[in-house]
């Protein structure tokens, strides 16, 4: 009894330094090469297994095609790097995100048993009670001091948005989605299931990021459809299906004056620079980027832009009638020209940024496209980007749809996969391996 009784344990805290190991680079003092200690621990704890399978002829066997794939989608990478990349001016420079891919699939391989879901999931709770704290004392953060009180004198939610444990909501918001994800893993009774789904509505909602809020809808109402479908429309079922969508919008009447719509259409004061002039960046401020960072593309604004170009004026027409895109619309116009002449070599692989100068210091600073797919053609091009989507749909075991489609949607609005390695990245990479079916049907 004894010696089970200690591997249970042995067990928990393993898959608790996991979850810690996927939380703490997410924090405000984190970093994303932290991210780097989760496959490190995996080697040192499950090494007789990884290498069990890497000596096994039928375990190559089965995967020979997807190797081979792989191993020339990160060669061509490479090649494309030294030939189109950007300029190494120091160590940092030979690092690309593409090598990382070898480690997010060993990480989503042992991870996909999903033990270590709970305490990640808990972990969130814990970061949302943080968030609501500083909700209540009307605080952006309590460790960054450079931000004014919060006004709660404004009648949108949007203005209250709190950072919790990261450097912004943005963040908290892709934990939170990850959270809700892998909560549906979990075979939790139904007031515990239903006491954590809440709490992470809130944190939700007091971050208020919309990608996050139309993901949530697009899960619930998915999750909904296939009961539906799954349960031939028997009402008992499909009123059991549709409480997580129904408690959403109780939490968020409970939060805001405004229905969801209204919220999501809050207008930002904030210029259109798609037509103001252009922008000129100091260049003494290059010096406050590193490396090769300096010689990424400067954000166009402006008469810099061709705003005739197909795609640029489908983007400006799609989104002229939506009050507040957070400046989405600028960002993804200048990666829409960028992939426009650089198509099929991108940005080298190196991960594509555009600089842009910060209005509060007068130095620059880096924007992501804030799209994973304009981010991915950005930066690889299309010929590695299509190989790449091909790597992922051969390694999709053709389950779990309706999570892979909400990472997907989010995805859209959000550099939410494709990162390289990332809480989202893992997340995805799990559910594309997942062999069995993970969604938690309750009764």
């Amino acid at each position: 009894m004894k010696d089970t009784n200690e591997i249970k344990q042995a067990e928990i805290i393993k898959n608790l330094g996991y979850a810690l190991l996927l939380f703490l680079p997410t924090l405000y003092w984190g970093n994303e090469n932290y991210f780097l200690l989760l496959p490190l621990a995996l080697l040192v704890f499950n090494w007789k297994d990884i290498f069990l399978r890497l000596t096994s002829k039928e375990w190559y066997k089965q995967r020979m095609t997807l190797m081979l794939l792989i191993a020339g989608y990160m060669s061509f990478s490479l090649i494309n790097k030294l030939m189109f990349g950007l300029p190494m001016s120091c160590t940092r420079d030979y690092y690309a995100s593409f090598f990382l891919f070898p480690l997010l699939l060993l990480i989503a391989t042992e991870l996909k048993n999903m033990k270590f879901a709970l305490y990640y999931i808990l972990l969130i709770v814990v970061e949302v009670i943080f968030c609501f704290m500083e909700y209540i004392y009307g605080t952006r953060s309590f460790f960054m001091g450079d931000f004014p009180p919060i006004d709660f004198s404004s009648d949108f939610i949007y203005d209250y948005r709190v950072f919790g444990l990261s450097v912004n909501s943005s963040v908290v918001s892709f934990k939170i989605l990850a959270a809700l994800l892998l909560l549906e893993t979990c075979k939790l009774k139904n007031k515990y299931y239903y006491a954590i789904i809440s709490v992470l509505f809130i944190g939700a909602i007091i971050t208020f990021n919309r990608a996050l809020i139309l993901a949530i809808l697009f899960f619930y109402i998915l999750s909904l459809i296939k009961a539906a479908w799954l349960y031939k429309l028997q009402p008992r079922k499909i009123l059991v299906a549709s409480v997580p969508l129904a408690s959403f919008f109780v939490v968020f009447h409970l939060f805001t004056n405004h229905n969801i719509l209204t919220e999501l259409q809050k207008n930002k004061s904030e210029k259109n620079r798609l037509e103001v002039a252009v922008i000129r960046i100091n260049p003494t401020a290059a010096s406050t980027l590193s490396c090769s960072s300096v010689h990424q593309p400067k954000m166009l604004v402006g008469n810099e832009l061709d705003t005739n170009a197909f795609f640029t004026k489908l983007l400006i027409n799609k989104t002229s009638t939506v009050n507040n895109t957070s400046g989405r619309t600028l960002i993804w116009a200048n990666y829409i020209q960028f992939i426009d002449e650089n198509l099929w070599f991108g940005n080298g692989s190196d991960k594509l940024y555009f600089r842009e100068r910060d209005p509060k210091t007068g130095s620059q600073k880096l924007v992501h496209a804030h799209n994973s797919f304009l981010e991915i053609l950005g930066t690889n091009g299309i010929l590695l980007t299509l190989v790449f989507l091909g790597i992922t749909f051969l390694l999709w075991k053709r389950k779990n749809l309706i999570f892979l489609l909400t990472l997907l949607f989010f995805s859209i609005f959000q550099y939410g996969i494709f990162w390289g390695i990332s809480t989202l990245d893992v997340v995805w990479m799990i559910f594309l391996l997942s062999p069995l079916q993970l969604y938690h049907e309750r009764s």
